[in-house]
This record gives structure tokens, C-alpha cells and sequence, in this order.
């Protein structure tokens, strides 16, 4: 029996209207979507195929376009409705769940990522790149893999990812050495030596914390910041003496 033969409260768009989006069915509401069914399905009948075929909404909308178009009854116009349907929840989603906030917290950060990679099919690396105020500049994907793995080249993909965002800011033109990935981290180290130093904080425990974080191979490549940065340098050495000096003949009191 087609839709509009039903009786008028059980059709699923004036059920809607009715009694809201809640009191529909997956397969009622992926027929809002389809308007129509074909011969011998109806748009509710296809929604259930679609939900049987594939297990799960999450899973539906994961799939392919190629997969989800081959289904009897969908093809690629109605494959288009249900994608384009999905990207506004979407994207209405990441804007109520973000606003105009910043990355300021992995909460924060855990969010955004959720919004941004979970209708992707496969594993990604990506880069988020970030304003002073933790806000989102661009999300920018790097790498593709499969299902459960991608292969990273970090190097080559940073670095073309760094010079790309270099140019748009117009850094590249102005700039007599342009950054290279090397220097962030070159940065991030001191700057999180220096905030240890001025918070009062056990350097030496907090070292491996921080070579772990860095990928080093050893701390011995991470103590290169503590022996050879003067702003490092610095206050190690302002740390010493004010700890150290009385014990050291004719340091200060």
C-alpha cells in the first residue's frame, strides 16, 4: 500500500508535524528524506531496507555513495538526498557543539575531532591549525589510510602542510627564513622548560614527559634543551643559585 493510502495520523511527514521527529522510526524518518518509494516499496519500505542492509545508521552513512546508490530502490539521486541530509545535521552539530569557542581543553579539542572524523570510513592524520586563541584556522587532511591503520610521513606531510599555510598568511613573502616544522617544536620544547622553570616544578621528572611527547629516541635528546637554550639556561641557573649558593663558598646567604 502506497504512503498516501495510509491512514493520515501513520504516514511518517504528518506524524512528524504531529508528534515531532522523536516518534518516528529510523526507517520513517530516512523516508522523509526519500519523499517516494518505487514500485512495490514504499519510502518506509526502502528506509528498512537500508537499515537492514547496512545494520545501523552510523553505518549507513559511513558507507560508500557506490554502495548506498546499488541498493534496489535507492540510486544516486536519492543516495544524494540522504548524504546531503546528513552533512546539515552535520554540520548543524559541530556548530551548536563548538560555537565560537576554542580549543582550549582536550574536551574541547575530543569534541571538534568526533564532528569533524566520524563519517569518515577510514583511519586519517590530520592537522588542525590553530590562531592565537586556540581557534580553529583550518582542519587540513594529510593522510588517508584504511579501516583500522594509515601510514604517516611526517615530515614530508608537515612540512608541506607548514609552507602551504605559510603562504596564505603571507608569512612566506615576508619572512627572510621561512619557519620549518623543526622550529615548532624547537619552540614548544623551551616554552614548556621555561613555564616548568617559573611555575616551580620538578624539571628533571617532568623531562621524560616531555621527550615521550616530542617522539625522542632518548632523553639525551631532550636534555639538549636544558644545556644549550640560554632562556633554559637562564633560569636552571637562577634555580641553582637561589637553592644552592649558601653551600658554595661565598655564595650569598
Amino acid at each position: 500500500m502506497a504512503i498516501p493510502d495510509w491512514p493520515e495520523g501513520e504516514r511518517p511527514r504528518e506524524k512528524l508535524l504531529e508528534r515531532g521527529a522523536p516518534s518516528l522510526s529510523h526507517a520513517e524518518l530516512l523516508a522523509v528524506f526519500l519523499r517516494t518509494g518505487v514500485r512495490g516499496k514504499s519510502a518506509v519500505d526502502l528506509g528498512r531496507d537500508l537499515i537492514r542492509q547496512f545494520g545501523s545508521l552510523g553505518a549507513l552513512f559511513a558507507a560508500p555513495d557506490r554502495e548506498i546508490a546499488a541498493l534496489s530502490g535507492i540510486g544516486p539521486a536519492k543516495c544524494a538526498q540522504l548524504r546531503a541530509a546528513y552533512e546539515l545535521a552535520r554540520r548543524a552539530l559541530e556548530r551548536d557543539a563548538l560555537g565560537q569557542e576554542a580549543l582550549s581543553s582536550p574536551k574541547a579539542v575530543r569534541t571538534y575531532l568526533q564532528y569533524t572524523l566520524s563519517h569518515r570510513p577510514h583511519e586519517v592524520f590530520a592537522a588542525v591549525w590553530l590562531d592565537a586563541q586556540h581557534r580553529v584556522l583550518e582542519f587540513q587532511e594529510l593522510f588517508a589510510g584504511t579501516l583500522t591503520q594509515t601510514s604517516v610521513y611526517t615530515v614530508e606531510g608537515l612540512g608541506n602542510a607548514v609552507r602551504d599555510v605559510m603562504h596564505r598568511s603571507g608569512i612566506w613573502a615576508n619572512a627572510l627564513r621561512v619557519p620549518r616544522v623543526h622550529d615548532f617544536r624547537h619552540a614548544f620544547a623551551v616554552a614548556a622548560l621555561r613555564r616548568w622553570y617559573e611555575e616551580g616544578r620538578d624539571v628533571q621528572s617532568e623531562l621524560p614527559k616531555l621527550s615521550m611527547y616530542m617522539g625522542h629516541v632518548s632523553i639525551a635528546s631532550t636534555t639538549y634543551y636544558l644545556r644549550f637554550m640560554p632562556a633554559v639556561v637562564a633560569l636552571a641557573s637562577q634555580r641553582f643559585a637561589s637553592s644552592c649558593a649558601g653551600l658554595i663558598e661565598g655564595g650569598a646567604a
